[in-house]
């Protein structure tokens, strides 16, 4: 009969860690007072909502230059002209 010895075991890690980040901690299973939050937990969908929120307000600043160069093209443009053009247009 062999007999186990362990000092000839070795322990190799095969793959990367495994970290669980608690989110809530009931005082029952699933039910019962909280007893633990993590105040630094966000859904998933609150990161998808701000990331789709960040992009859009990248749009929206995009258009609101171009609607204002726009405009201030347009104003050098009747500078330019002297005012010719403002018989052009009826008030």
């Amino acid at each position: 009969m062999k007999s186990a010895r362990t000092d000839q075991n070795k322990l190799i890690e095969i793959g990367p860690r495994f970290v669980l980040n608690p989110i809530r901690i009931f005082s029952g299973s699933f039910t019962g007072r909280t007893l633990y939050a993590n105040p630094r937990y966000e859904s998933p969908n609150t990161s998808r909502r701000n990331e789709k929120k960040a992009k859009g307000s990248k749009y929206a600043n995009r258009k609101a230059a171009q609607f204002e160069a726009s405009k201030r093209n347009t104003v050098h443009q009747n500078v330019d002209t002297g005012g010719a053009l403002s018989g052009v247009f009826k008030e």
